[in-house]
């Protein structure tokens, strides 16, 4: 007979504890003490399916729990459980779902299994299973024995927030090394009646064979289709320790589920156990003797956090970005993507990233010149590209083998190399306007420093700030009227102001005046229009097509892969184009014309195509587009602002496009929510005649899976609804989809206005003037300034004789 015994369990892996102190004390002592008598039930000799099912028991019974009494509430206001059950020395399993008067079903199921027979079932559901539970006698009560008082206020206040998981379970190993799970759930928090999770399901909720017992608990969706519980099984059958199985399993799990946010419990039959979670907290206890193991009991922190957790969910969801739903986030590509822009942000890598990428360019002008600066404009894009590539790759690799601390800490051998790359190839002398080098013109230090615009710069870092506080959650996280919108709305009017009177009498602004003088007002206000029409594109074609066409997270986010590689490839394209051409004119009007017709067909895309049955592929070319436009003319108006100003200028200009860009990604965040929310009130309105109808209208604002479980016709997609002039005046899926619709035309209508704007501002930039900065001018002073900044007078044709000709006027 064997000695080890161990019991782990868990009340659930969740974002954040529903609860004050007091709860959580009271919740810490229960757990502590069932622990501990289960241990001694089993050291008495208890088997271990009897042991897991007296302790699941318990645990559905303590109401601060998502199973049994506590349970989650369903979107008709009721309770719906279900159980699993599996016994590792037989290999025999039994569940039930859908219960709504059992109170234990987990003694349910162990009944079940107790039965034994080929004809006794293994899986029911719904009523059958609550006449099978009242036929063996067990207790039964109303649904509304379920119901607590704070999950129901939950339900009435927040019903449309579906963000809480939850369920109870334990895997225990007895005296006669023979390992149980058992698995508890009171569901997901407003989900449709009949829904069923992973919790009973065998291979995903939980699993347990004479070597190793596991369970799972989290988003019942993602554990499902990744099979989390059978793969700890494989991976440690395959010869990891049971450690390295659970991470491994979790790991691989997001090549399927991305999202996936989860909670693992294990033991093996040698006692080894363990207990893990991607998710922000994970409420387990345990106890037992081998390793791995001891008495505990309480709250686990993220232990490895992959992906979902850290779309930042927050205690308050009114504040939080997990507004965006599961979907929006289930595709990897920008899952990664927004978990490496957070967690470079947090590190301070972001604004190290905001000061290098402007200081490069600037340097780069001054070492090649504007003539040569279309060829390394198109390198720049190509290295940045496959340098993002590259970084998603060994990141990842790096993560998965090594950890998340590593990443970090294997860049500083990189940024050493750059840093002694820089100081040894970048010279230190470059020429001046004047011909001169420095060693003859030499500035000092502390000069540079008393000359600085000091208060300049701290004026605009704080009027960014703001300005970012603004635009990035202003109308998206909290709405226009929050106080802390307005405050910082004020505070940037106030600095705007005080900074242009501070600038007006720098020796040597930060801002130089030319950004307010014609033509490079235009250009940098184009700048800020053209990255904003480029980023509403990015930021919500997946949104589009998982609401008007009701595609999968999956195949809403393919559609973005083609226009980012367009994206990239234009733009080193045009950078070589102009470096041939010699002159940016071209490109700079063929983007416009590919701008506006990209953007032409993004309204077409949202008004017309979704009433047709046409195929996918067809709305690639809407979406190539507007990529094409922005990415050509990206490069063209720097490389026109650069040939507009002296070289004295270059650095100032060069930051300020950046930063105007920069703004127009917070500006299209804001903006797109902002507009495709409010339009989706106004469009829904007439549709909100009743209590249940706003709920599920507000459930489908925010979490567009919702819509699938209202009524109409789904089969086509999406793609049969009928054009605009059709009235809806119920609540169908078709409504809600058409009032998307509608809100997407508005949407793309402001860009197309915004594409106007941006031709304009362009249309004042004199093409005399252009041709005049490009290569021959008939104005002496343009000739020897162009001289000058192209550094190659024989190119040109310009030698003394040809300036002599052509007097100051």
């Amino acid at each position: 007979m064997g000695t080890a015994v161990g019991i782990v369990l868990h009340g659930g892996a969740s974002e954040s504890w529903v609860g004050d102190d007091a709860s959580y004390a009271a919740t810490r002592t229960f757990l502590e003490d069932l622990v501990k008598r289960g241990e001694d039930r089993l050291r008495q000799g208890a088997e271990a399916v009897d042991a897991v099912t007296e302790v699941v028991a318990e645990l559905e019974d303590f109401p601060e729990f998502n199973s049994g009494k506590g349970a989650a509430v369903t979107q008709e206001g009721l309770h719906e459980l279900e159980a699993g059950i599996v016994n590792g020395s037989t290999a025999t399993y039994r569940a039930a779902v859908c219960l709504k008067n059992t109170k234990n079903p987990i003694k349910l199921v162990r009944a079940m299994l107790h039965q034994g027979g080929t004809n006794t079932p293994v899986f029911m559901a719904g009523n059958g299973a609550d006449e099978l539970s009242a036929s063996l006698g067990l207790d039964m009560v109303p649904n509304s024995f379920f119901a607590t008082e704070r999950r129901m206020s939950y339900w009435r206040n927040r019903r449309s927030e579906v963000s809480e998981h939850g369920t109870v379970g334990a895997v225990v190993l007895d005296s006669q090394g023979n390992l149980a799970a058992a698995n508890s759930t009171g569901g997901m928090m407003f989900k449709p009646s009949g829904r069923v999770g992973d919790t009973a399901i065998l291979g995903s909720g939980l699993y347990a064979d004479e070597r190793v017992a596991v369970v799972c608990s989290g988003g019942g969706e993602s554990i499902i289709t990744s099979m989390l519980a059978s793969r700890v099984a494989t991976l440690y059958h395959n010869g990891a320790v049971l450690e390295k199985a659970v991470e491994m399993a979790m790991w691989n799990a997001t090549s399927i589920c991305p999202a996936i946010s989860c909670g693992v419990i294990a033991i093996a039959s040698d006692g080894t156990q363990t207990a893990q979670c991607n998710s922000r907290i994970f409420t387990t206890a345990s106890t037992g003797p081998g390793p791995g193991c001891g008495f505990g009991a309480g709250l686990l922190a993220c232990t490895m956090p992959i992906s979902a957790p850290l779309c930042f969910y927050e205690d308050d969801i009114d504040t939080s970005l997990a507004e965006m739903g599961e979907g929006r986030v289930a595709h990897l590509f920008w899952s990664l993507r927004r978990v490496s822009k957070t967690l470079a942000s947090l590190c301070g890598v972001d604004d190290v990233a905001m000061v290098t990428f402007p200081s490069g360019s600037v340097v780069l002008t001054d070492l090649v010149g504007v003539k040569k600066r279309g060829h390394y404009q198109s390198l720049n894009y190509v290295n940045y590209g496959a340098g993002s590539a590259l970084g998603s790759i060994t990141g990842g690799a790096i993560v998965e083998h090594l950890g998340w601390s590593y990443v970090y800490g294997l860049q500083l051998p990189l940024c050493l190399l750059s840093l002694a790359m820089v100081y040894f190839c970048i010279p230190s002398r470059i020429e001046t306007l004047d011909g001169e080098r420095p060693s003859e013109h030499t500035v000092a230090l502390k000069d540079l420093l008393r000359v600085f615009d000091w208060k300049g710069s701290l004026l605009l870092a704080a009027l960014l700030l703001c300005l970012l506080f603004v635009l990035g959650t202003g109308g998206n996280v909290l709405s226009w009227t929050n106080p802390f919108i307005l405050f910082a709305s004020t505070l940037s009017v106030v600095l705007i102001c005080t900074l242009s009177r501070v600038e007006a009498k720098a020796q040597k602004p930060v801002l130089s005046p030319l950004m307010l003088q014609f033509p490079f007002r235009n250009i940098m206000g184009s700048a800020l229009l053209f990255s904003m029409i480029h980023y509403c594109v990015i930021y919500n074609v997946m949104f589009f097509f998982q609401s008007v066409r009701l595609e999968s997270a999956g195949d809403a986010g393919a559609h973005l892969v083609i226009p980012s590689i367009a994206f990239t490839a234009i733009s080193a394209i045009s950078g070589t184009t102009i470096a041939r051409l010699e002159t940016p004119k071209p490109t700079l009007r063929i983007s416009q014309l590919l701008l506006i017709l990209g953007v032409l067909g993004l309204v077409a895309m949202a008004a017309v195509l979704p009433a047709t049955k046409a195929p996918s592929a067809v709305y690639s070319p809407c979406l190539i587009l507007p990529s094409l436009g922005v990415g050509m003319m990206a490069p063209s108006a720097l490389l026109t602002l650069l040939i507009l100003v002296d070289r004295s200028d270059h650095a100032t200009v060069n930051g300020a496009f950046i930063m105007m860009r920069s703004l127009g990604v917070f500006v299209a965040t804001s903006v797109s929510t902002t507009i495709i929310q409010n339009v989706f009130r106004a469009a829904t309105r007439s549709l909100a005649t009743t209590e249940e109808a706003i709920q599920k209208l507000e459930a489908a604002r925010l979490n567009i899976d919702s819509v699938r479980t209202l009524t109409g016709d789904l089969q086509l997609q999406g793609t049969s609804i009928k054009p605009f002039a059709y009235k809806c005046h119920e609540l169908t899926s078709i409504a809600v989809i058409r009032a998307y619709r509608v809100a997407f035309v508005v949407l793309f209508s402001m860009l197309l206005v915004s594409s106007i704007g941006i031709i304009l501002a362009f249309a004042r930039v004199s093409e005399g003037r252009l041709d005049e900065s490009s290569i021959r001018a008939e104005d002496a002073e343009s000739v020897v300034e162009m001289a000058e900044l192209l550094d190659d007078k024989s190119d040109d044709g310009l030698d003394e004789q040809t300036v002599a000709e052509h007097p100051r006027g």
